[in-house]
């Protein structure tokens, strides 16, 4: 389980005034060398991407112990919400 908090950027990107995503790996589950391998390939990952639909990665780090991404926040349902409802068509360009 990955927890997701809301959060200001602290200084010196406070300045920019926007809110960001804090993805946290527990601590517990950060022990589990696999889980915490797959979440630093995660935002490395997506780090190295740059596109309008992949989220930007601004940060990685710990905080007290549990490894943490720093990310755009971006508002609206999850994508296990919006699955519910269904397939997601592809678009044809």
């Amino acid at each position: 389980m990955r927890v997701v908090w809301v959060k200001r950027i602290a200084p010196p990107d406070a300045r920019l005034q926007r809110d960001v995503a804090v993805k946290i790996l527990p601590q517990a589950l950060s022990l589990d060398a696999d889980r915490l391998r797959r979440f630093e390939h995660e935002a490395l990952a997506t780090a190295a991407l740059n596109h309008p639909n992949i989220l930007a990665v601004f940060d990685m780090g710990t905080h007290e112990g549990a490894p943490d991404i720093v990310s755009k926040l971006v508002e609206g349902e999850t994508l296990r919400e919006r699955l519910r409802s269904g397939a997601i068509a592809m678009r044809k360009t």
